[in-house]
């Protein structure tokens, strides 16, 4: 199974994570910021958890070879972890 969910080409696929990641970081940041101003301290928390999750493995795709990370599947997990913390925000706000 793990042959067949691996990228043709590890390097763009490396560079689509990151992109991903990127954007998902500003636009949790951009909501935190303007749609939270009376949140309580845990859910100011748990968004700039998830900002900080999100630029910490978006450096790691720039800086971890790309054949490591397509061995390690990580394409495939940044899709999953990013509908769960879209999935947790909407149930904390």
């Amino acid at each position: 199974m793990g042959q067949v969910l691996r990228a043709r080409d590890p390097q763009a696929a490396a560079h689509s994570s990151r992109l991903i990641l990127l954007v998902c970081a500003a636009v949790v940041s951009a909501l935190t910021l303007f749609q939270q101003s009376g949140a309580d301290v845990v859910t100011l928390a748990v968004h700039w958890g998830g900002v900080l999750g999100l630029l910490v493995a978006a450096v790691a795709c720039t800086v971890v070879s790309p054949r490591r990370l397509d061995h390690l599947g990580v394409n495939g997990f940044v899709a999953m972890s990013s509908v769960v913390l879209i999935c947790t925000l909407n149930l904390l706000t």
